[in-house]
């Protein structure tokens, strides 16, 4: 994953710092900037002008936006710099963070993650228990009757199973099993162009009424918009959408036709 590590410091002091005797500041950055390359990569990474150099639009309210000299706030701690740096997790990129010589008091470092995939959470309720409904995921090859676009499906329906979906516009696409729990949740993955794949979670909820909460999650990451175009997560939100009511009302209309069937 990709992090970022946001250098701020007091505009005032840095200002001082930098007039009077910036060397030692500089070869403290020097040797992180070698510490930081030898245990990842950088993506990138630039020192900011003082606050003075800021400018900041603010929308009006009408459509239009407005733009105003000066910080958007007049704090003497601001942001001066920034790595952009890939990390395995948050524990590696907030020590990497750690190891930055920081003058005291002069400011802080903050570490956030960077946004990698693009979820929606469609949802939907059945009256159907969530047995019933995992029925319908367990048996891959009567997902059409669910999935929205897909025509017919095969696969193994278990942790690290695979198949391939046939769309319905004659697309076939490879599909990989994650994690299998019966009867609460299982992940997926489709790859909806070469190395580019759509991630998938399908949650089952039983709900106080003996009904189902059920939510498709799927998760675009964002290297397929430069493959699929800038619609796409767009129309895979849809299509999960179209899917989760579908597969409710599915569910729902066999509770119906067992109570019927028994009177």
């Amino acid at each position: 994953m990709e992090y970022l590590l946001l250098f701020y410091s007091d505009d005032a002091q840095m200002a001082e710092i930098m007039a009077n005797d910036p060397e030692p500041l500089m070869n403290r950055h020097v040797e992180f900037n070698k510490t930081v390359k030898a245990r990842t990569r950088i993506v990138t990474s630039h020192a900011l002008e003082p606050v003075a150099a800021t400018v900041t639009v603010r929308p009006t309210g009408d459509g239009e936006s407005v733009a105003v000299p000066g910080p958007a706030s007049p704090n003497p701690v601001a942001l001066n710099g920034f790595y952009l740096i890939t990390c395995k997790d948050m524990d590696e990129a907030v020590d990497i963070a750690k190891r930055y010589p920081m003058p005291e008091d002069l400011g802080y470092i903050e570490v956030r993650p960077t946004v990698s995939r693009w979820r929606g959470t469609p949802l939907a309720d059945s009256s159907a228990p969530r047995e019933q409904v995992w029925e319908r995921y367990a048996d891959i090859e009567s997902w059409p009757e669910w999935l929205a676009g897909v025509a017919a499906a095969r696969g193994t329906f278990a942790t690290g199973g695979t198949g391939e979906l046939r769309m319905a516009d004659g697309a076939v696409r490879p599909m990989r099993i994650g994690t299998v729990t019966d009867p609460i949740s299982f992940t997926m993955e489709i790859e909806v162009a070469h190395d580019v794949w759509v991630w998938y979670g399908h949650y089952l909820t039983a709900r106080p009424d003996g009904g189902t909460r059920i939510i498709h999650e799927p998760s675009v990451p964002h290297h397929a918009l430069d493959t699929m175009g800038l619609h796409f997560t767009a129309a895979v939100n849809e299509q999960a959408a179209q899917s989760v009511a579908t597969l409710a009302a599915l569910a729902a209309d066999r509770v119906q036709a067992g109570t019927r069937s028994r009177r």
